[in-house]
């Protein structure tokens, strides 16, 4: 919430700094960093395999990709509280 509703690069003399507003980089880098995370605890402690295709991951997958980058895109706009 603290980096899309802040401004950044204010200072006393001009008054208001800029806003993020490239909320698709946030998720990117977010799930970018989840799967680097987990593949390196898939290397480090060996999980047994499981017998669901992979496709089946997909929607559970894009669903909580879209509803991260709808929430950031929200927060433009409104407070995460009234979220």
């Amino acid at each position: 919430e603290r980096v899309m509703t802040r401004s950044y690069g204010a200072t006393e003399v001009e008054g208001s700094g800029e806003r993020f507003k490239d909320s698709q980089f946030l998720v990117f880098m977010n799930r970018i960093l989840a799967l680097t995370v987990s593949g390196l605890w898939c290397l480090l402690f060996k999980q047994p395999r499981h017998g669901a295709p992979m496709y089946k991951y997909s929607f559970a997958s894009l669903s909580n990709i879209l509803s991260s980058w709808c929430q950031y895109e929200a927060l433009k706009y409104i407070s995460f509280p009234t979220q």
